[in-house]
């Protein structure tokens, strides 16, 4: 079967683009806010830490939960269905499923997080966990493959998630 199906491929590729553009623009964003506010202010300065950190835009948590929570559960689906059309089980691409799953936690944190549900910065340690199991199975995948090529790509993909 070589190397998978490009669905299964392009799907978490979406995803994580998606993920990893999404907060950085949202980062770069209030960072140049930031700044403005300063230059316009004479005297304390506040850093970003001071006023992003706990998260206190609770809608855009929630809804970033919700988002997380949909597209891990369709990633979910997604890579059981294409299983099965070749074929397979259910659970065939079940490291994926698990990639998946692994976030579809965070994005329940998230969720809570942003409800009021649970504590402060949750999420972060959430998102934290799920880079670190998708560490796990991305360098496990990577030693299982027996092209150097396929391996070395499988690599750098469990490297990038702890970054």
């Amino acid at each position: 079967m070589g190397s998978g199906n490009f669905l299964g491929h392009f799907m978490p590729g979406i995803f994580f683009i998606g993920f990893g553009t999404f907060f950085l623009l949202l980062i770069l964003t209030r960072c140049r806010t930031l700044a403005i506010d300063n230059n316009k202010k004479s005297g304390t300065k506040v850093g970003y830490c001071d006023v992003h950190l706990p998260e206190r835009n609770l809608d855009l948590l929630c809804r970033l939960g919700g988002l997380m929570m949909v597209c891990s559960i369709g990633g979910f689906f997604g890579e059981a269905l294409s299983a099965l059309s070749y074929g397979a089980s259910f659970f065939h691409l079940l490291p994926h499923q698990a990639m998946y799953a692994s976030f579809l936690f965070a994005g329940v944190v998230v969720y809570l997080e942003g409800r009021r549900w649970i504590f402060p910065e949750a999420s972060r340690i959430a998102a934290t966990l799920a880079f670190a199991l998708n560490y796990i199975l991305w360098n496990e995948h990577a030693l299982m493959k027996k092209e150097m090529a396929d391996q070395r790509v499988h690599s750098l993909q469990a490297q990038i998630n702890l970054c």
